[in-house]
C-alpha cells in the first residue's frame, strides 16, 4: 500500500489570457496592481538627461529598470497611480506609462492539523494525465483497511505519454523556464533538472519555493523517471524527464507576482537560454509592457505557454490571450471540461487538470520520510496551472526532437496535432480551438522519416575464445530499432539475438573474420555495416605420442631425426624439440634436440628399458615415454683359436706390462687384452701385435693408472686364456 501525506488542497488555480494588440493608452484597470508603483516605457533613443526631466517634471523617482527595453519601474504616491500614468503619457519622451499589474496565483495553502499531507514513493497510476487505463487515483489510506480513493479515469483520456516516450523522453539542451514560485530545487525529482534561476523578490541567486506552486508546476515539466531513493523509485514522472529546469521567483508567497518582476525574468530566461516559458498565472489586464517582452521572446525563438484561466467562463485573461502564446484550458479524467476551467475560441488546446499528483516544498512535508523512496513530498492540485506545464512539457519534447528550429513551428506542431475528438461525448475541440495536447501525434506530426545509420566495429578475441558484440546505430527520429545480421562469419558462428551477439570462433583458427548487419527503424533499413573481427593466435600444446624400439644388449642403437618426434605433432605448426625428463635405468642414452638418440645396455642386462621426453613448442609441451626392448646378445661361435698366454709380467717397472700370447690362428686373429681384475666389470687394454720373428703376438702396455692383477686374451677367431700377472 502506498502511503501519502495528501496535502488536501483541490486548488482552483488562476492564470491568464488577453487581446492581441493592446492599445498605447490602456483603459482602466480590472484587476489588482501594485500600490505606488507604475511602469513607464521611454521612445527609443531618449536620452538619461530626457528621462531625468520627465520624473521631474512628473514626481516619481525610478525604482528599477530595464535598460535594454528603455523600460522603468517608477516609485509614485500610493493610491495616485492612475493619476502619475496621466502625467507620464502627456510627456513626448515617454511610449506609454501603465499599472504594475498582478497576476494571481492560488491563495497561500492552509496545512491545519490533522491535513493528510505525508511525504510518499510515486505509483504511476496516479498520472493520469499521462496514462488513463480507467485506474482509481487521488487514494488515500483508509481507517478500516485498504485504500479510499476519490477517482476514476476513463481509459485514453489522457495525453499518450508511453507511446510518445518510445520516441523521446526530451533533450537535456533544451530548457524551460518555470516564472513562478520558484522551485524546491532540494526535491529528490527535481534536483538533477535544475540548472539556475533567480529571485525577483529578493534580489538574490536563491529561488527557493516557499508557496508550493511552482515546485508542483516544475514536476510535471520535468519530473525525474525511474529514479531511485534508497533503491526504491521515487516520486513521480514529468511529461519531458530529460529536459532541464530554469526558475524565477516572481510570485511570492501571497500568490501575487507583478508584471515588472514577470518581464525581468522573461528577458533572464531568454538570455539563459530557454526553449520554452511557463507562466500558469494571470489577470484581466493588458500589460503593453508585459505584451512586448513576450514578444521579444517569440521573435528569439521562445515559446510562451500559460493557462487560460479558472473562472468557468470565456473571458479573457492575459497573458495567455496574447498573440503568440498557447493559451491553456484544463480537461478531467473523462475528457470533459474542467468544471472550473476557462473555454472559447480564443484558448487553443487543452490538457489534463483536475486533480493532477506532482510534486510539492519538501517542508510542506516536514523534510520527507525515512522510509525507502519515501524520500520525497508530493500532492494534488487542480487548476489550468497544471494543464499549462503539461503542454509545457510538450513544447519541450517537441524542440528535442531536433527537426525543428522555430519557436513558430513548435507552436504549429503542437496545435496541428492535437486530439479534436478525445473520448468525451463532447468533443475536445467544441471549446477550444484544436482539442488536447497529444505528446506521440506532436512527436510524429509532419516528420519525415530519416533512416537509421548502422555502425560499423572491430574486436579482438584470442583463439578459441567466445567475444561478445552489440550491435549499434543511430536514428536522428529516435525510433526504436530492430537488428538483423545480413552475412555471416566464415571462419566462425554467432549466437544470441541481436543487437546482443556472441562470436566463437572456429578450433584453433586464428586470423581475420567478419560479418555484415542492418538496422530497421519500422520504416526502413540502414546502411550494411560490418563487424571486424581479429582472432589472435594463442598456443596450442603439442601431442607426443610413446615410441618403441629393440636392441641388443651390449650393442648401442642409434636412431637418426627425427627419431622420438617423427609421430609427434603441434596443431600451429611450430618446431618441435626434444628433451630429456627421465632416462632409462638399464642403459646409457644420449638424447638430441632433434630427437635422435643413442642407446647401450648396461653389460649383461637384457629385458624392457626406456625413458621420458618432453616434445616442446617454445611454449607448451608434451611427454611420451619411449620403450626399448634390449635382447640378449647372442652366444659366441664354437672356438676355431687356441691362445695361450706366454708372459703376462711387470718388466721392472710397475707402470709397465708386457703381455706375449700364441694363436693357432696367427697371424689373421685380432688378440685382445683385458684386465679382469674385476671379473664383473672387465676393461680393455688394448691389442697385441703379432711379431714374425718370434711367431707369437707381443706388447708392452706403458703407463697404466690401474694396476691389472690379472689379464685375459681374447681372438677374433673365438680363443681366449687368462693369466695372473707377476713381477707387480
Amino acid at each position: 500500500m502506498r502511503w501519502l501525506k495528501i496535502i488536501a488542497l483541490l486548488v482552483v488555480l488562476l492564470v491568464i489570457a488577453g487581446p492581441a494588440a493592446p492599445s498605447a493608452r490602456p483603459a482602466a484597470a480590472k484587476g489588482k496592481y501594485a500600490s505606488g508603483e507604475i511602469i513607464v516605457k521611454f521612445q527609443p533613443g531618449a536620452a538619461a538627461a530626457a528621462k531625468q526631466e520627465a520624473h521631474k517634471l512628473a514626481g516619481g523617482a525610478t525604482k528599477s529598470s530595464i535598460a535594454s527595453r528603455n523600460l522603468e519601474l517608477v516609485r509614485v504616491p500610493p493610491g495616485r497611480e492612475q493619476d502619475f500614468i496621466e502625467r507620464y503619457n502627456k510627456n513626448p519622451n515617454v511610449q506609454y506609462a501603465e499599472p504594475n499589474f498582478i497576476r494571481s496565483i492560488p491563495e497561500p495553502l492552509s496545512h491545519a492539523p490533522g491535513s493528510e499531507v505525508v511525504p510518499g514513493d510515486f505509483y504511476f497510476d496516479e498520472e493520469w494525465g499521462l496514462n488513463n487505463t480507467g485506474q482509481m487515483f487521488q487514494c488515500i489510506p483508509w481507517p478500516f483497511g485498504g485504500e479510499l480513493c476519490f477517482y476514476i479515469g476513463t481509459p485514453d483520456a489522457d495525453m499518450d505519454a508511453p507511446e510518445a516516450w518510445a520516441i523521446s523522453t526530451g533533450s537535456p539542451t533544451v530548457k524551460v523556464a518555470v516564472i513562478d514560485t520558484g522551485i524546491d530545487y532540494t526535491h529528490p525529482d527535481l534536483a538533477g533538472q535544475y540548472v539556475g534561476g533567480y529571485d525577483y523578490l529578493n534580489g538574490d541567486n536563491d529561488p527557493m519555493d516557499d508557496q508550493g506552486h511552482g515546485t508542483h508546476v516544475s514536476g510535471t515539466i520535468a519530473a525525474l523517471m525511474n529514479n531511485q531513493t534508497l533503491g526504491e523509485e521515487e516520486g513521480v514522472v514529468g511529461v519531458a524527464p530529460n529536459v532541464k529546469l530554469l526558475a524565477y521567483k516572481v510570485c511570492g508567497a501571497d500568490g501575487n507576482c507583478d508584471d515588472f518582476a514577470i518581464q525581468q525574468a522573461v528577458d533572464a530566461a531568454v538570455a539563459a537560454g530557454a526553449k520554452v516559458l511557463n507562466m500558469s498565472f494571470g489577470g484581466p489586464d493588458i500589460s503593453q509592457s508585459l505584451n512586448e517582452a513576450i514578444q521579444r521572446a517569440w521573435n528569439a525563438n521562445v515559446l510562451t505557454v500559460a493557462g487560460a484561466g479558472n473562472n468557468g467562463d470565456t473571458a479573457l485573461f492575459y497573458p495567455a490571450a496574447f498573440e503568440n502564446v498557447i493559451a491553456v484550458a484544463a480537461y478531467d479524467e473523462d475528457h470533459r471540461r474542467a468544471s472550473f476551467s476557462t473555454y472559447g475560441d480564443w484558448v487553443e488546446v487543452s490538457a489534463p487538470g483536475n486533480v493532477i499528483m506532482s510534486t510539492y516544498p519538501m517542508s510542506a512535508c516536514g523534510g520527507g520520510s525515512s522510509t525507502p523512496g519515501d524520500m520525497g513530498c508530493y500532492t494534488w492540485l487542480s487548476g489550468t496551472s497544471m494543464a499549462t506545464p503539461h503542454v509545457s512539457g510538450a513544447a519541450a519534447l517537441v524542440w528535442s526532437r531536433g527537426d525543428v528550429a522555430t519557436a513558430a513551428q513548435v507552436r504549429e506542431i503542437l496545435l496541428q496535432s492535437a486530439d479534436g475528438q478525445g473520448v468525451a461525448s463532447v468533443r475536445l475541440d467544441s471549446w477550444t480551438q484544436y482539442g488536447g495536447v497529444n505528446l506521440h501525434d506532436a512527436l510524429t506530426y509532419g516528420s519525415t522519416n530519416t533512416p537509421p545509420v548502422a555502425d560499423s566495429q572491430s574486436i579482438s578475441t584470442p583463439e578459441d575464445t567466445a567475444a561478445a558484440i552489440t550491435l549499434t546505430a543511430s536514428d536522428a527520429d529516435g525510433d526504436p530499432l530492430t537488428y538483423s545480421v545480413v552475412s555471416g562469419p566464415n571462419k566462425g558462428t554467432l549466437s544470441g539475438n541481436a543487437p546482443n551477439l556472441t562470436y566463437t570462433p572456429g578450433p584453433n583458427y586464428s586470423g581475420a573474420d567478419s560479418f555484415t548487419f542492418k538496422a530497421n527503424d519500422g520504416s526502413a533499413d540502414s546502411n550494411v555495416a560490418t563487424v571486424s573481427i581479429t582472432v589472435t593466435p594463442a598456443n596450442d600444446p603439442p601431442a607426443a605420442a610413446n615410441d618403441s624400439y629393440d636392441a641388443t644388449a651390449g650393442v648401442q642403437l642409434s636412431v637418426a631425426a627425427p627419431g622420438v618426434l617423427a609421430n609427434d605433432s603441434d596443431p600451429d605448426l611450430d618446431p618441435l624439440t626434444a628433451s630429456l625428463v627421465s632416462g632409462p635405468a638399464n642403459g646409457v642414452l644420449t638424447l638430441n634436440a632433434d630427437g635422435s638418440f643413442t642407446y647401450t645396455s648396461n653389460a649383461g642386462f637384457s629385458g624392457a628399458d626406456g625413458f621420458t621426453y618432453a616434445a616442446r613448442d617454445g611454449v607448451g609441451q608434451a611427454t611420451a615415454t619411449v620403450t626399448i626392448n634390449v635382447a640378449a646378445a647372442p652366444p659366441p661361435p664354437p672356438s676355431t683359436d687356441t691362445v695361450a698366454i706366454t708372459k703376462a709380467a711387470y718388466n721392472g717397472r710397475r707402470d709397465q706390462l708386457t703381455v706375449e700370447a700364441t694363436s693357432t690362428a696367427a697371424p689373421s686373429a685380432v688378440l685382445s687384452v683385458w684386465d679382469i681384475t674385476d671379473p664383473a666389470q672387465p676393461r680393455l687394454l688394448g691389442t697385441l701385435t703379432y711379431n714374425n720373428k718370434k711367431g707369437r703376438y707381443v706388447r708392452t702396455f706403458s703407463g697404466i693408472a690401474v694396476k691389472p692383477a690379472e689379464v685375459r686374451v681374447t681372438s677374433s677367431a673365438g680363443g681366449e686364456d687368462t693369466a695372473s700377472v707377476t713381477g707387480n
